[in-house]
């Protein structure tokens, strides 16, 4: 990984008068490029995800499931290696008031034909960012409620079937002493 050369070694302009931020920069743009097209490649396996809940497709959703979790595995290393590009850009351009060193903030500190490449790539990532916590957001409350209803089938069916009807302490319907076999017709 890259990120260890970053922690070590500064690069520092010719003349040595100042570091020079070029190569360091660069490294950035990579990394937000990266995490830019890692968000986009989620967006499509959302869908995949969606649709694989929708039809109950058990080996589809693993698969979907597998390739987001490699992509969160990359997500995580760039991460790693943006935490360490940005520890490096700190130590040349200095520390932000605040605790944490953003990319908009680092964009304003940089000279300024590498601080709008900057900028433009913060804004890109901030909003594919967004639109990925947004759809799981949708994709969590939908399968919740899937799974409440699924539940309720579930009691309901109990219900129908428990000819002893009495009631445990949760105040649910439970099977009495006695079993009782009974049939349901869930095919209509």
């Amino acid at each position: 990984m890259q990120s260890s050369n970053l922690e070590t070694s500064i690069p520092t302009r010719k003349t040595g008068s100042a570091p020079d931020t070029a190569p360091l920069v660069a490294q950035f743009v990579r990394i937000l490029s990266e995490l830019c097209d890692v968000y986009r490649q989620m967006a499509p396996l959302g869908e995949a995800r969606r649709s694989a809940v929708r039809t109950a497709d058990a080996p589809a959703l693993r698969e979907t499931i597998e390739k987001e979790a490699t992509l969160v595995a990359r997500l995580r290393d760039l991460n790693r290696q943006r935490v360490a590009c940005v520890t490096a850009l700190t130590r040349i351009v200095g520390r932000p008031e605040r605790a944490e060193a953003t990319a908009t903030w680092l964009s304003e500190q940089l000279p300024p034909e590498q601080g709008e490449e900057v900028r433009e790539l913060a804004v890109a990532l901030r909003e594919a960012i967004e639109r990925v916590q947004k759809r799981v957001a949708t994709d969590r409350l939908a399968t919740e409620t899937i799974a409440a209803h699924l539940q309720g089938l579930v009691r309901t069916a109990g219900d129908a079937m428990s000819h002893a009807q009495t009631y445990g302490r949760s105040g649910q319907v439970e099977r009495g002493r006695h079993q009782v076999v009974s049939l349901m017709d869930v095919t209509s």
